[in-house]
């Protein structure tokens, strides 16, 4: 028999794991979004500033941009239908967005 991939953008285990996803609005990330899940309704701006903690990441379903002091590096594939990205830390104050944006 076939094994059927996993057609889920992301680990159910995970998320239920990381708690309810949580609504985002544009604002600054800090330290207390290490590890978040948050939905965006509407396309928004997270502002990345330097000094976050080391190995901060977090995850965003919907439409976001990055903005900041911090570097961050959009590694996205454009063009997706549903778009979602983790947002992770790759060295001091140095970030990469990765997975897909509208």
């Amino acid at each position: 028999m076939a094994v059927k991939p996993n057609l889920l953008p992301y680990n159910i285990d995970l998320v239920d794991s990381l708690g309810v996803p949580s609504s985002f609005t544009s604002r600054e990330v800090t330290g207390d979004d290490n590890g978040k899940v948050f939905v965006c309704s509407t396309t928004q701006v997270a502002t990345v500033p330097t000094g976050l903690p080391v190995g901060f990441g977090c995850t965003f379903k919907g439409g976001v941009s990055f903005v900041g002091t911090a570097t961050t590096t959009d590694e996205r594939t454009a063009g997706v239908t549903y778009p979602w990205c983790a947002l992770i830390q790759t060295g001091v104050d140095t970030y990469s967005a990765v997975g897909g944006k509208a």
